[in-house]
C-alpha cells in the first residue's frame, strides 16, 4: 500500500490492479490466507515492480525469503492471469501466529517491493487482536492529490478481508459486518495504528441479526397495517343504507307424476 498517490492514479485510471486477501482465523490459534496479487505490465512498469518476479516461480526459488519460517508445504503458489493483469494467487494454510507474524512483518517486500504493510496478530484470553501498526510513510494528508483518494481507491480492486470465528468487538477501521471486517485501500492509507478485536471462539454475531430482525419487524408493521386500511375500506364499500332486498314469492311446487 506504500504507493504514491501518482502511481496509485495511473492504476486507477487504467482499472489494471487487484490486489486482494482474505485471512480466515481459526479458534485454534492458526490463520488461513487466500492473497491474489496482479497488475498490468504498463502499471507494474509505473510503480517500479518487476513482473518476471511476480511469479509461482521466483516466489518459490526465495520462498525462505517471502515466507520466512513457514512450512512451505502449507503454501500452495500459482501464476494468475485476467486479462492483461498478471501476478500470482498466494494460499497459505493452517499458519500459526507466529508464522502469520513473521510472514507479514518480513516477507512483504520479498513478494513485490513497495506492497505491503506489516500486520501481526496476538491471542489475549477469549479475544483476538490484530494490529496494522502506525506508520507516517503512509500519511497521504500533506501529499498533493492526497484529498482525492477516496475517489481513486473506489476504482481499484483492493481489499483485505479478516474473518474471524466469533463477533468482531471492535474495530478502529473498516466495514464491521457480524464475524468480519473489510478493509479498502482508503482505510490503509492513513498513518494511524488500525486495531481490530474479535472473539476467538465460535458465537453469534448478534448484531447484524437484530438489526435485520428490527427492519424485519418494521416491514410486519408495514405491510400489516396496509392489509388492515385495505380490509377496512373494502368493508365500508360492502355497508351501504339501503333497506334490504325483499324476497319474492317461491313458485310453487311442482306436481309429482
Amino acid at each position: 500500500m506504500r504507493l504514491t498517490v501518482t502511481a496509485i492514479a495511473v492504476l486507477a485510471l487504467a482499472g489494471c490492479a487487484r490486489f486482494t486477501a482474505v485471512d480466515t482465523f481459526s479458534q485454534d490459534n492458526t490463520v488461513s490466507q487466500d492473497l491474489t496479487l496482479a497488475l498490468t505490465p504498463d502499471a507494474a512498469k509505473q510503480v517500479g515492480i518487476d513482473l518476471s518476479t511476480l511469479t509461482a516461480a521466483a516466489l518459490k526459488s526465495k520462498s525462505a525469503d517471502a515466507f520466512p519460517g513457514i512450512d512451505p508445504s502449507k503454501i500452495t503458489i500459482e501464476d494468475y492471469t485476467e486479462g492483461d493483469r498478471k501476478g500470482v494467487h498466494i494460499v497459505a494454510r493452517d499458519l500459526t501466529f507466529d508464522e502469520f507474524n513473521a510472514a507479514a512483518t518480513k516477507g512483504t517486500t520479498a513478494v513485490a517491493n513497495g506492497l505491503g504493510t506489516p500486520m501481526t496478530v496476538a491471542r489475549d484470553g477469549d479475544t483476538y487482536i490484530v494490529t496494522f501498526p502506525a506508520d507516517p510513510k503512509r500519511d497521504l494528508s500533506q501529499v498533493p492529490g492526497g484529498s482525492s483518494i477516496g475517489l481513486i481507491s473506489s476504482s481499484i480492486d483492493f481489499s483485505i478481508t479478516l474473518s474471524f470465528p466469533g463477533p468482531v468487538k471492535s474495530a478502529t477501521a473498516g466495514q464491521v459486518n457480524g464475524k468480519t471486517v473489510v478493509l479498502g485501500l482508503e482505510d490503509l492509507l492513513t498513518p494511524n495504528a488500525i486495531v481490530i478485536k474479535a472473539q476467538a471462539t465460535p458465537g453469534i454475531a448478534w448484531g447484524p441479526i437484530l438489526r435485520w430482525l428490527g427492519i424485519g419487524g418494521v416491514a410486519v408493521v408495514i405491510v400489516g397495517g396496509a392489509a388492515l386500511l385495505i380490509w377496512q375500506d373494502k368493508r365500508k364499500q360492502r355497508l351501504n343504507d339501503l333497506p334490504p332486498i325483499a324476497e319474492g314469492p317461491q313458485a310453487p311446487d311442482e306436481p309429482a307424476n
